[in-house]
């Protein structure tokens, strides 16, 4: 298997002997992963992994987009990727056929480290060995030592975010509160369920939302409490942040009068698409302003359908976007919006941005969102990827491409003489861990 030790460094000598130095220093620190998709109820019973395509590439979303548009059998169908007749070995055998036509991705560079990294395996994916290595694969994840706690220790996962509907249950949050885990797996609130009208699962989340805070959400006022109470519960067992997808980052404050007029309607049904973005942009606003009572940390993701713009923000950012109690974490939609929205954290000590969801995969686009954030010192405060979307397994690959870019960028800052190699170095470790602690209040 082709897994270079200098891969992703600068292609001159000087430029990688000095990348490879500070890539030393970096990847000793153990990895803080501030959001995920991952299954906190299988951290907590410790549940191993079905199989190789459910550990290694189920959680790959881009890979599982691809194939569930391809035909054959580990496409769309009854038996293909994420059905729940599917047939493993046979979905396996049909990506190494076509794993080829992944090589140089961010993705094969994962699945090529998890293979390697994680279960040792030496021979690269290709049809003739797909066999050997789904079996090396699946013998692994019947050990102990495979499964998902012994695999956060032996990764040296330090901290893991799970994202967590709001009306989700706590119960793994509370298993996982033994001395030995404490801290480690925190649930992130997300209430986009709850918040979003157009949500195909809005009436059920809110009839959840008020059972799991004990609380009438039938009036305007006992919603807003209902959240509070939940955002507290979620605080008591570790979680340190709120995440939010908006597609516009519209943010409104509306009169009392007008607002519960607009629950009314949302309530009853009677709204259209202009009311339900008028709702979600107040509920922004609601969510910031517990955040300034609850010192919750704010993260807005963008989402995929790229029309939101910084200027959206302004009239929140105006009220509270140098308050010391906030802070609030955007990831920016595309490399086109970088200047807008640094703009917007210039002027805003709250903000912090984030790379775009598709950056960790695109070396290119990464490198260039990284060397933009090390050019404005303002900006380092978001190291981690904020979608850390390709499982457990995979954690530790996807923030080692993100070290390995930020290793890249600061040797040419060496080799230009712009620093010292001791100043690159403290910079590339900050950036490895020290800077999502601070962010996200760890």
């Amino acid at each position: 298997m082709h897994l270079h030790a200098e891969r992703l460094l600068p292609a001159d000598a000087e430029s990688r002997a000095i990348a490879r130095r500070l890539y030393e220093g970096a990847c000793r620190q153990p990895l803080a992963s501030p959001f995920g998709l991952h299954d906190a109820a299988r951290l907590a019973s410790d549940q191993p992994f079905a199989d190789p395509v459910s550990a290694v590439l189920s959680p790959e979303r881009e890979l599982v987009r691809a194939l569930q548009r391809s035909s054959g059998t580990a496409g769309a169908g009854e038996r293909g990727i994420g059905s729940p007749h599917a047939d493993p070995r046979a979905i396996w055998r049909a990506f190494a056929a076509r794993y080829p036509d992944w090589r140089g991705t961010t993705v094969a560079m994962r699945i090529d480290a998890v293979l390697a990294d994680v279960f040792g395996i030496v021979d690269a994916l290709a049809p003739d060995t797909a066999d050997a290595i789904y079996d090396t694969v699946a013998d692994a994840l019947t050990r102990p030592d495979f499964r998902p706690r012994a695999l956060m220790t032996r990764l040296r996962i330090e901290t893991l975010g799970c994202a967590a509907a709001a009306t989700d249950s706590l119960r793994p949050y509370e298993t996982l509160q033994d001395d030995a885990w404490r801290g480690r797996v925190r649930c992130v609130y997300n209430p986009d369920a709850s918040i979003d009208p157009e949500h195909r699962q809005f009436a059920a989340a809110l009839t959840r939302l008020g059972e799991q805070a004990g609380t009438d959400v039938q009036s305007w006022r006992g919603y807003l409490d209902a959240h509070r109470a939940r955002r507290t519960q979620f605080a008591a067992l570790g979680c340190t942040t709120v995440d939010l997808v908006s597609a516009t980052l519209n943010a409104a404050t509306q009169s009392t009068t007008d607002i519960e007029r607009l629950f009314e309607q949302v309530l009853e049904g009677r709204f259209d698409a202009e009311g339900a973005e008028r709702f979600r942009a107040q509920m922004l606003t609601e969510m910031v302003r517990m955040s300034l009572d609850d010192g919750l940390v704010t993260q807005l993701r963008t989402g995929a359908r790229g029309r939101a713009r910084a200027l959206a923000l302004a009239p929140l950012l105006e009220q509270h976007g140098n308050d010391a109690r906030l802070t609030l974490v955007l990831q920016v939609p595309a490399l086109r919006d970088l200047d807008e929205f640094s703009a917007l954290a210039d002027a805003n000590a709250a903000v912090a941005l984030a790379a775009p969801g598709h950056a960790l995969d695109d070396p290119a686009v990464a490198l260039r969102f990284r060397a933009w954030m090390l050019e404005h010192p303002a900006l380092r405060a978001c190291a981690a990827p904020i979608d850390d979307g390709g499982g457990l397994l995979a954690l530790p690959a996807r923030h080692d491409l993100q070290r390995r870019l930020d290793c890249h960028v600061l040797a040419r800052w060496v080799a230009e003489h712009r620093i010292p190699e001791a100043d690159a170095m403290r910079i590339a470790v900050d950036l490895a861990l020290d800077a999502t602690r601070r962010l996200y209040r760890y």
